[in-house]
């Protein structure tokens, strides 16, 4: 576990703040976030889309 902390230490340090990482991270960000709220948005409508009898997960 600790060597996984070191190399996410390692790779956040030698990354270099620049205007077009910041925008893409930002625009990564917000696809996400309109994601989750379709996702949740749809669920709530629907809920068989979440669960039902063609569902893969088990909770």
């Amino acid at each position: 576990m600790t060597k996984s902390l070191d190399f996410l230490e390692a790779l956040i340090d030698n990354r270099k703040i620049t205007l077009s990482s910041i925008v893409k991270n930002v625009n990564s960000l917000v696809i996400a976030l309109i994601s989750s709220h379709q996702i949740r948005q749809k669920s709530s409508n629907n809920p068989d889309i979440l669960q039902g009898s063609t569902a893969q997960a088990f909770w």
